[in-house]
């Protein structure tokens, strides 16, 4: 094997190759080789999926993100109407959803939003609605009948 060439390190180095073993060609870059651009690799794979099944794809994930919002409200809804039905708050606004409320099914559970508002009522006590103890006289009252006595019954036995 007889190779001879002339090493210049210089950027316009020439090379002088009379004979170089053909696996070396070709892990030669193309410019040692005399070429002055490099051919584009014409064995490039063809793409994965058809467009069609991509557009399938991406329709049936839209149709399943359009699903889950639709059960995110309605979770957000049930979870509210669950809180409306304790009537310990002012206003169950204040009481923001969670996925917390979910149970092993999916499904919100009443225990844990009524978990939830104990939680919150403990935290913010001025949230929970006040009752009064004792009736308060406010507004036209209705006439309270006097009570009936003996002489009452006497009268209406005439």
């Amino acid at each position: 094997m007889s190779t001879t060439s002339d090493y210049n390190p210089a950027p316009d180095a020439s090379v002088t190759v009379e004979y170089v073993p053909a696996d070396v060609v070709e892990e030669l870059p193309p410019a040692v080789l005399g070429q002055t651009s490099v051919e584009p690799d014409t064995t490039a794979e063809p793409a994965s999926f058809s467009a069609d099944y991509v557009r399938e794809l991406r329709e049936e994930a839209a149709a399943h993100r359009v699903k889950s919002k639709r059960t995110d409200v309605a979770n957000e809804r049930l979870a509210t109407s669950y809180a409306a039905s304790t009537g310990r708050l002012v206003d169950v606004g204040e009481l923001t959803y969670s996925d917390a409320f979910l149970g092993d099914d999916g499904v919100v559970d009443r225990d844990k939003v009524v978990a939830a508002v104990d939680a919150l009522l403990a935290e913010k006590p001025y949230l929970a609605r006040m009752t009064p103890y004792t009736p308060i006289p406010q507004g036209v009252q209705p006439e309270d009948p006097a009570p009936a006595g003996l002489f009452d019954l006497m009268r209406s036995q005439r």
